[in-house]
C-alpha cells in the first residue's frame, strides 16, 4: 500500500467523521439560525465544512491556494467573505 493511498483513505475517513458530527449536532440548522446564508454558489455549510476540516487536519487555507491544491472547491474570496460577513451572528452560532 502506498503512502498516498493511505493518506487519501485517512482523509476520507476524517471527512465522514466530520459529516457525522455535522449531522449529529445539526450544524446546518445552527448556521441557518445564526443568519449564515449565501445568495448563490456554494452553500454555506460546504464552505464551513471545508474550513472546519482545515483546522483539524492542520492545513492552512492560504498555503493550499498557494500550492494550487484542488481540494478546496471554492475561491479564496468565498472563504474570506464568509468569515467576515456582517450578517452572520457568530456569537449566536
Amino acid at each position: 500500500m502506498s503512502i498516498v493511498s493511505q493518506k487519501v483513505k485517512e482523509e476520507n475517513r476524517f471527512s465522514l467523521t466530520v459529516d457525522n458530527f455535522f449531522k449529529m449536532f445539526s450544524v446546518g440548522y445552527l448556521l441557518k439560525k445564526s443568519n449564515a446564508y449565501k445568495d448563490k454558489g456554494i452553500p454555506c455549510l460546504t464552505v464551513f465544512k471545508v474550513l472546519f476540516e482545515l483546522v483539524f487536519t492542520g492545513k492552512n487555507l492560504f498555503m493550499n491556494y498557494k500550492a494550487e491544491s484542488f481540494d478546496i472547491p471554492f475561491a479564496r474570496d468565498v472563504a474570506y467573505r464568509f468569515l467576515n460577513s456582517i450578517h452572520i451572528n457568530w456569537q449566536r452560532f
